[in-house]
């Protein structure tokens, strides 16, 4: 036996506002025990989020689990089969399309195999249910805008908790607090913190997915782009002020991200 909560569907073919990508619906799956459905192709493109319970999809010959905190995509021209692997499953899903659609669900990394996202963002589920409710072309906005959130995070990382993450939260700050000092580095990072440089970038990488390194330089050139369109500073005093040694490098660093000198990136 099986029973659903209602799904909400936008009442339009395509998003009535200009989107790249768009919230077409959005609902909750209770199964109960012994389900099994076979809904057969389909042309859209699904995320699947288990809450609490297991569901399995069959893929061709492949199943796979669906785990609490876990997630799986189906695109266009995918069959739906779906069946209980445990009592009680509660799965909440969404359907996206637009003209970039496919590319953007593919760029996050996701795919059909079921990855560990983290828990189930129930409230922004909840979030996008009123949202396309709300039929507008600003209400499709805010819509899409959820559904994009959703997606970053199941395209996440799911570690980020614990004492780890206030180390994480503190190691930004530290950032943030002492860019502009030329001096200042990973290894002058990890003395503050009081852990060991290599347990340091590791613990920090594998939750932001960047290097602490690169989190550091691309603040200094955040910062420093910024600066070059709002002040009237030289340039070579935005380079000291932003932690860049020598003007040299900070115009290496700005022509490779910009593909234009400071100079040039400040006049256009």
């Amino acid at each position: 036996m099986k029973s659903q909560n209602a799904r909400i569907f936008r009442p339009t073919a395509k998003p009535a506002a200009s989107l790249p990508m768009g919230a077409r619906s959005t609902g909750c799956y209770f199964f109960d025990s012994d389900v099994k459905v076979d809904w057969g192709p389909r042309q859209i493109i699904e995320l699947y989020w288990t809450f609490s319970g297991c569901g399995a999809f069959r893929f061709g010959k492949r199943e796979y689990l669906l785990e609490p905190e876990f997630v799986c995509m189906h695109f266009p021209g995918d069959e739906h089969i779906i069946r209980t692997k445990r009592a009680l499953w509660e799965c909440h899903w969404l359907t996206v399309d637009g003209p970039l659609a496919i590319e953007i669900v593919r760029h996050f990394g996701l795919r059909k195999k079921p990855r560990l996202a983290g828990p189930c963002p129930v409230e922004l589920f909840k979030v996008l249910e009123d949202q396309i409710a709300d039929i507008s072309p600003d209400g499709q906005r805010m819509a899409a805008a959820t559904a994009y959130q959703i997606l970053s995070l199941a395209a996440g990382n799911p570690k980020n908790a614990g004492k780890p993450l206030e180390l994480i939260a503190h190691c930004i700050e530290l950032i943030h607090k002492n860019y502009s000092d030329p001096q200042f580095n990973v290894s002058r990072l990890s003395e503050l913190l009081g852990i060991h440089r290599s347990s340091l970038c590791r613990l920090f990488t594998e939750r932001k997915s960047i290097s602490p390194i690169k989190y550091l330089q691309q603040v200094r050139v955040q910062k420093a782009l910024s600066l070059l369109k709002e002040s009237r500073l030289g340039i070579a005093e935005i380079s000291t002020l932003c932690g860049f040694a020598c003007p040299n490098y900070f115009h290496r660093v700005v022509h490779a991200i910009t593909g234009e000198s400071p100079g040039r990136f400040r006049k256009s």
